[in-house]
């Protein structure tokens, strides 16, 4: 190959973004793939899609983003689902519904969720010292006297535990065998505050959580996982591990720091380190599938057919800390799920969401609700009630072990359904790092949902706190 082919290809490989999207903005704009066939399009329909279409169009114009997946319920129907750009750039493969891409931080709500039905079941007490699952965790001090950490801390980021030391702890490309031997990262480490003080957003912990759901159950965290997800209907979501091959998996891409319009690949990052933290590859479908799985949960006071309690998703959604807090709008975090809350609002009032960064990928899973419950008011929620402290008594753990067995071995998905939830989800998935897509969620939801613009919070406050410290 001479010199003057080789250029030209490396020109295609090394795609100048902003001509890229320009091409996207002309060739992709049309197209559109709702999950179901037999959804109308209504006039009203298309124009709502239009809307949502156009908001994604111009934020990856805007933002030179080579690839976006995007997935819109409403009451529980999936209504919009469209891909735009490209997956894999160098191949010229095209982003469609089916495309799996990393989830990063929204790992964090599904393991939660499962150690939540744990919790159901009796075997894990959230305010329980952690050493009593995990003696592999040393004892920590702070400020020199004994500190107590928890599960309830670790799921609210309010344990102390550290995030990354600096960038390349977020790009670790060793393999770790399992995640009692991920611990080692950061197990000796000096806290950063005292356990249930403050708010300090960190992956690590969560991967203390992961190391406690494998010693309660006895089974290879991933494993549990993956059981747990089959029984819940998310097929396409699994761990990324790079060896598996997972169909119709993304490239991701970083732009470059010294040329921000030159798009070259994203760093390679072994997630055996943080699976609970960051390590999971997901389709939007299943997404918005959890979500709706998480609305109906709350929206069901009887409990019948749901994924968890409807006071468990209480709790859930019981800000711990608060980023925020005026007379018509609260944020705050709760166990694994962010919580924002107009009270003076009509219509649609409660957001939850999560986010998530990482190298290559950024993406936001939004619920949008209508409630007469403000979740900031009665903290009793995460009182404990003592109603999982029967690990204690061994004769009884194994026949909550059993339950739990017989939760997840069962076939029967049917009974998730969702029949019945009210409100919106949306969830964004995207191939380029370093983006702060809640505002971009928000815009989709309300294309739905007939919604005022003046609820999309662009404050730089905003971004810092959603998106700055949710990278993994």
């Amino acid at each position: 190959m001479n010199r003057l082919s080789y250029s030209f290809l490396a020109g295609l490989v090394g795609v100048k973004v902003k001509s890229f999207n320009n091409d996207l903005l002309e060739e992709k704009s049309s197209k559109i793939s709702p999950i179901y066939s037999n959804i109308i399009m209504t006039e009203e329909r298309q124009n709502n899609v239009n809307k949502a279409q156009t908001c994604c169009l111009e934020y990856m114009k805007q933002h030179q983003v080579p690839g976006m997946v995007v997935a819109v319920s409403l009451d529980g129907e999936m209504v919009w689902k469209a891909g735009f750009g490209e997956r894999d750039v160098e191949n010229r493969v095209e982003c469609d519904g089916k495309t799996s891409m990393l989830i990063s931080s929204i790992s964090k709500p599904l393991v939660a969720l499962i150690l939540l039905k744990m919790w159901q079941h009796h075997l894990v007490d959230l305010d329980k010292d952690i050493r009593a699952y995990v003696p592999e965790f040393p004892p920590k001090t702070f400020e020199d006297i004994e500190a107590t950490i928890t599960l309830r801390q670790l799921l609210s980021h309010t344990s102390g535990i550290r995030h990354y030391k600096d960038d390349n702890e977020s790009v670790i490309q060793q393999p770790y065998a399992g995640v009692i031997s991920s611990l080692d990262i950061f197990k000796h480490d000096q806290l950063l505050g005292k356990p249930g003080d403050k708010y300090e957003y960190s992956t690590f912990a969560y991967t203390l959580v992961s190391a406690a759901m494998e010693k309660i159950s006895g089974i290879d965290f991933v494993d549990l996982m993956l059981k747990y997800l089959k029984k819940f209907g998310m097929n396409e979501t699994f761990p990324n591990d790079e060896e598996k091959i997972i169909y119709h998996r993304s490239r991701y891409y970083n732009l470059k720091e010294d040329d921000e319009k030159l798009l070259v690949h994203a760093p390679y990052v072994n997630c055996s380190y943080k699976w609970a933290g960051g390590g999971f590859t997901s389709t939007v479908t299943d997404l918005v599938r959890f979500a709706n799985l998480m609305m109906f949960s709350f929206q069901n006071l009887e409990d019948a057919e749901a994924i968890l309690q409807h006071k468990t998703v209480e709790m859930m959604w019981t800000p711990i800390t608060v980023q925020k807090s005026t007379e018509y709008m609260k944020r705050g975090y709760g166990l694994g799920w962010r919580v924002e809350y107009h009270p003076e609002k009509e219509g649609y009032n409660l957001f939850v969401y999560h986010t998530g960064a990482g190298s290559g990928n950024s993406c936001v899973l939004l619920m949008k609700m209508t409630t007469n419950q403000d979740m900031f008011h009665d903290a009793s929620h995460h009182k404990n009630n003592g109603e999982a402290n029967s690990e204690d008594n061994i004769k009884e753990k194994e026949n909550n072990l059993e339950k739990m067995r017989a939760d997840f071995s069962s076939e029967a998905t049917h009974l998730y359904e969702c029949k019945g939830v009210e409100g919106i989800a949306v969830a964004i998935v995207t191939n380029l790092n370093d983006l702060r897509l809640v505002d971009l969620a928000k815009k989709v939801a309300s294309a739905f949902g007939a919604e005022d613009s003046d609820e999309v919070d662009t404050s730089e406050h905003l971004k810092e706190i959603v998106e700055v410290d949710e990278v993994v």
